[in-house]
């Protein structure tokens, strides 16, 4: 019989996040049965639960977590169990700005800069996974001074002419010993639910790559240069994708070498299905627009505080 576990006391938590809660279910973590009555999960360094003689603490993104008969949404999980990844983030913060008139990413959610709600998200998600942000060069400064001591494990790393090079730079500075997948993030995108991200990395499962995507809910026609209907596209077939993307680092490596890199990829997925790497997709649960234009803040704000 596995050991049972008691709730952790709900006063103790140090994130507004309600997280779900579980009876009766069974858990397999590192090999070992443990038959879990009630457990709170937490998110900031990983998940805790409080039993007889003290508290075990397990990192999200450094154990095994085979589950069975667990709600659907938990951990962002779409199926599946969460296997043990070795795991490097990258947050791609380079733009010129152009459509938004300066550094978007700088611009304040509250008390919290759209940057900073992106990598708090990404760290939410995996606590323990290396990271790095890439930054406009002329934006370095800046950057270093705002960041600080906030984000461990944090590189800030100088971005390159392109957003594939800046890539790149990004998931080379993350890519130590041991990692297998890489999810990269747009800076843009700093209402990203934990959840979603996850899923994203759940989804990969033996594919190349995974990206995160809505439905396509508006009807999408193609059209000509002049603007003149060509087809209407089935609204079922069509995925607006976002990010984060995971990708298998081996794949993403041998994508760069054999693919045409010189070409403009708005995305790694791109590259890669040019090639004909298995490229798979996994809804968002969660709002996760772009931030593009300054009149998009209002809504972001609004967004934002809603979620809090």
């Amino acid at each position: 019989m596995g050991q049972s576990f008691r709730p952790s006391n709900r006063g103790s938590r140090t994130q507004g996040v309600d997280w779900p809660r579980s009876s009766g279910v069974q858990y397999q973590v590192a090999g070992r049965e443990l038959l879990c009555w009630t457990l709170v999960f937490e998110i900031c360094l990983g998940f805790q639960a409080t039993q007889q003689f003290g508290t075990i603490q397990f990192p999200v993104s450094s154990f095994e977590f085979h589950w069975r008969g667990i709600p659907s949404g938990l951990f962002g999980v779409v199926g599946g169990s969460v296997t043990r990844y070795s795991i490097g983030i990258v947050c791609v913060a380079g733009g010129s700005g152009k459509r938004f008139g300066g550094d978007k990413l700088a611009e304040k959610l509250g008390n919290t800069t759209v940057l900073e709600c992106s990598l708090l998200a990404l760290r939410q998600a995996f606590p323990s996974a290396p990271m790095s942000v890439v930054v406009p060069t002329d934006r370095m400064p800046f950057w270093l001074e705002q960041l600080g001591s906030d984000c461990s494990g944090l590189r800030c790393i100088e971005g390159g002419a392109r957003r594939q090079d800046s890539v790149r730079r990004g998931v080379e500075a993350v890519a130590g010993s041991g990692i297998e997948i890489v999810m990269v993030h747009d800076g843009a995108r700093p209402l990203v639910h934990p959840w979603d991200i996850q899923a994203t990395v759940e989804g990969l499962g033996s594919a190349d790559g995974c990206v995160l995507g809505q439905p396509a809910t508006d009807t999408v026609k193609r059209v000509d240069a002049q603007g003149v209907v060509i087809e209407t596209l089935p609204r079922q077939e069509i995925l607006l994708t976002q990010t984060p993307q995971a990708f298998r680092l081996q794949s993403l490596r041998r994508a760069w070498d054999a693919g045409n890199f010189e070409n403009e990829w708005t995305d790694e997925a791109a590259l890669l299905e040019s090639l004909g790497m298995k490229v798979v997709t996994v809804a968002a649960a969660h709002p996760n627009p772009k931030l593009t234009t300054e009149s998009d803040l209002l809504i972001f704000r609004a967004l934002k505080a809603y979620q809090q």
